[in-house]
């Protein structure tokens, strides 16, 4: 099973009417994800046409490896795109600590 796969993560949604320029600044005042002009010059003529593909073209263009990058940073970038292709995005719940005593220790 592939790691996207692992983390929940499906090519579902189609790029439609995206404004993908609008897509590309957003993702570098938010991430700081800003392309080469070149880069965004291919992108825009010729945009990815799934999440997935897209979050990946944007991550190779930063001279990034999908595959390598840090799990969460590759899921916030995902979840941004995600959202502009109009996938529901649920909120991020932030993981609760284990207390003392659920981590097996004696009080």
């Amino acid at each position: 099973m592939s790691e996207r796969l692992a983390l929940g993560v499906r090519d579902r949604a189609t790029i439609g009417r995206v404004d993908v320029d609008e897509l590309l600044n957003d993702l570098c005042v938010v991430y700081g994800y800003c392309l080469p002009p070149d880069d965004q010059q291919r992108i825009i003529a010729d945009p990815p046409q799934t999440i997935d593909a897209f979050t990946d073209a944007v991550i190779v263009a930063e001279c990034l490896d999908p595959v390598r990058m840090d799990t969460e940073s590759r899921r916030e970038l995902r979840r941004m795109v995600a959202a502009a292709f109009g996938e529901p995005i649920s909120p991020v719940v932030p993981k609760r600590r284990a207390s003392w005593s659920e981590r097996g220790h004696r009080n």
